[in-house]
């Protein structure tokens, strides 16, 4: 298989504070917005950042990741968050927000 190369471009970032998160997403990408509101939830593909190390990403196999599971589980088998490529995904609440500027 060749090396194909893939450029993402994030919309916006995710903030942290005192054990809440929220997206923040940039003004260019507001308007996407638009009807959002009349939805439960929303599905966040993000970039974990902090597992974006050469090794974590060469873990392919680990071991027995559940008591009652086999002795080996290949990654994509399992909820590792160690992944070739971190990308995750997250179902996010959709609550009432504000159109700031920052």
């Amino acid at each position: 298989m060749t090396n194909p190369t893939m450029v993402v471009s994030p919309v916006g970032v995710i903030r942290a504070q005192d054990g809440q998160f929220t997206v923040c997403v940039d003004v260019a990408f507001r308007p996407a917005l638009k009807g959002l509101e009349g939805f439960s939830y929303v599905q966040v593909l993000w970039w974990s950042h902090l597992l974006d190390q050469p090794e974590m990403r060469r873990q392919l196999v680990c071991e027995q990741p559940y008591v009652k599971g086999p002795a080996e589980l290949g990654i994509f088998a399992t909820r590792s968050p160690l992944r070739p490529n971190p990308i995750c995904l997250s179902a996010a609440p959709v609550i009432p927000w504000t159109w700031r500027k920052a």
